[in-house]
């Protein structure tokens, strides 16, 4: 066989190569990689070993695609004749083949994972496939169906081909995790900035029946329930809780607030608000003294010298009393 029948028949054994790869990178392979990472939503030890063959599979198919075109290329440069005239010919067919494969090489398709804390819950969402499924996002009960198990993901890729050659272009995720948040958030509103949880006067400005404007500051403590992170997440796609409480709760507070105190003057305000302690500071603090008592009563004393100077000089070292002493 001629040197340019050598080249003609392994440059289009590299095509046929690439245009099979390149079929598999775009039509099968982002379809597997979803349906495995998707499969991490329930946790079992199936799903995730069946996404490591996958992966692992993955990189081997790219390896053996290489390999076998470089086999070929040699192969098909040292048959049927090995005559010093045929060195030449077998320099120009290693050369095109190594070029060949060089354009071939694609960028390692480096392994991306992500943790989910304690007081978070993930929702695992794919970015690519049917427009029903993808337009079901907008429901609660989808994004319930899509909530992570697992505590550490992986998110899967495929190859976006953005040039003529095979390796121009890089790896995109077929699958986004998003995280919510449930840890407890305390917002302090108030009129200085110095002393709220924002440097901005965030006090609640209200007016009595008898025309006189005041503010007050307010605290205010919430977190999202276990199952009411789908919910949040419906309502909240891109939202944190600290910004829907000082967006949202203060404006509801605020609203509440202008209506009670527009149906009292001044003076009947601060009779009410004296009048009206909060039963659960009360009882905190009549708990936490008859602790604070109990405590002193069991381990507290005060030592005395010979001479009758106190020589205890601070009571930091004393134990008080737990749950599990009451």
């Amino acid at each position: 066989m001629s040197t340019i029948r050598k080249l003609v028949v392994f440059a289009a054994v590299v095509a046929i190569a690439i245009a099979i790869e390149q079929g598999w990178l775009n039509a099968v392979q982002p379809q597997i990689s979803t349906h495995v990472a998707m499969g991490q939503l329930n946790g079992d030890n199936s799903a995730f070993r069946e996404l490591r063959l996958f992966e692992t599979y993955k990189g081997m198919a790219d390896a053996a695609v290489v390999v076998a075109i470089i086999v070929f290329g040699w192969w098909l440069a040292f048959r049927p004749r090995k005559t010093r005239r045929d060195w030449p010919q077998l320099v120009v067919v290693g050369a095109i083949s190594l070029l060949g494969v060089s354009g071939c090489v694609r960028p390692y398709d480096t392994p991306e994972y992500s943790e989910i804390d304690t007081s978070e819950t993930g929702f695992l969402i794919p970015l690519e496939g049917n427009s029903i499924v993808q337009a079901k996002f907008q429901s609660e009960e989808y994004l319930r169906q899509l909530k992570v198990a697992a505590k550490r993901v992986q998110i899967t890729h495929r190859w976006s081909q953005e040039g003529r050659l095979p390796n121009t272009g890089h790896w995109i995720a077929t699958v986004r995790l998003i995280k919510v948040n449930r840890s407890p958030v305390t917002r302090e509103w108030t009129a200085e900035a110095a002393t709220g949880t924002a440097a901005k006067n965030q006090a609640l400005w209200v007016e009595s029946s008898d025309s006189v404007g005041f503010s007050m500051g307010f605290t205010c403590t919430a977190f999202i329930p276990e199952d009411e992170a789908a919910r949040f997440l419906y309502w909240y796609p891109s939202g944190s809780l600290a910004g829907v409480m000082d967006a949202e709760v203060r404006a509801r507070i605020q609203q509440v607030a202008a209506e009670i105190a527009a149906k009292y003057p001044l003076d009947s305000l601060r009779g009410q608000l004296a009048s009206r302690p909060n039963p659960d500071l009360i009882r905190a603090q009549v708990e936490g003294g008859i602790l604070f008592g109990l405590s002193a009563a069991a381990w507290g004393e005060v030592v005395l010298g010979d001479g009758g100077e106190i020589v205890t000089q601070n009571f930091d070292r004393y134990p008080i009393a737990r749950m599990r002493s009451v």
